[in-house]
């Protein structure tokens, strides 16, 4: 089903991003999410989409050669070595990004809060 596969690889990038945002690499959790919203678009299952980017260079906005391999994993093993290196270097940090917000950006507060809000 279409909506499984694209909710496991927007929770994928979505962790990515929040483990980079923890990393304090902008960039890269920047990029994770704004791929996380593309995905979030999709209205092809991402299963059938992911091959063809490849293969066929299909433009998906703010999805590149790093992005789709990480899309690619994730489908394959539910999971990728880039995030199982982030999560052993970080641990399992308890400020997990909503799931269902797939336009979300993090911040930190001046208290150090980490907060979601409208990715620009």
């Amino acid at each position: 089903m279409a909506e499984d596969s694209n909710a496991k690889v927007i929770a994928h990038l979505a962790r990515l991003g929040h483990l980079y945002f923890l990393l304090n690499d902008y960039r890269r959790a920047d990029a994770f999410m704004k791929a996380m919203a593309s995905i979030k678009t999709l209205e092809d299952d991402i299963a059938e989409v992911a091959p063809e980017l490849l293969t066929h260079h299909r433009k998906l906005q703010f999805i590149g050669p790093s992005t789709i391999g990480e899309i690619l994993d994730c489908l394959q093993r539910g999971t990728s070595d880039r995030l199982e290196r982030l999560e052993a270097e970080i641990g399992n940090h308890p400020e997990q990004p909503p799931s269902n917000d797939t336009t979300a950006r993090t911040y930190v507060t001046d208290a150090g809060k980490i907060v979601w809000g409208a990715l620009s």
